[in-house]
């Protein structure tokens, strides 16, 4: 579930992480832009608390493109965003990726705070 929070500045929004069958990742992810900048290189804040990582396991973070989380597998939400169909990507390494890449969250003891800046995406368009 996303809820958008709108001010005359920002725009806000936040993600409820629900655990798929089998897994126990929970948490929340707020993705912040401010939009008062008209230049375009205003970057978005993501940032969050994920809970239920396996210690020692590497996990990406990733939109995808639709929100439809009726499937308990997860097998409704959709390839990863990425509407100017471009390669898979890391932000660390590959500076042209698909928007919908976040990259690996670092590695966590079952619980994790991030925090990402990034200009490849954009809550505007």
């Amino acid at each position: 579930m996303v809820f958008f929070v709108y001010n005359l500045d920002v725009i806000n929004a936040i993600v409820n992480l629900k655990p798929t069958t089998g897994n126990s990742v929970s948490g929340y992810i707020k993705f912040q832009q401010n939009i008062s900048n008209t230049n375009g290189n205003e970057p978005m804040t993501i940032s969050g608390l994920i809970q239920g990582i396996n210690p020692g396991e590497q996990h990406a973070l990733n939109v995808h493109q639709f929100g439809d989380i009726s499937s308990l597998d997860g097998g409704r939400v959709g390839g990863h965003y990425n509407p100017f169909k471009v390669s898979h990507g890391c932000p660390s390494i590959n500076a042209t990726r698909h928007p919908g890449d976040f990259g690996n969250l670092p590695p966590a003891n079952g619980t994790g705070f991030i925090v990402i800046s990034n200009l490849n995406t954009d809550l505007i368009t």
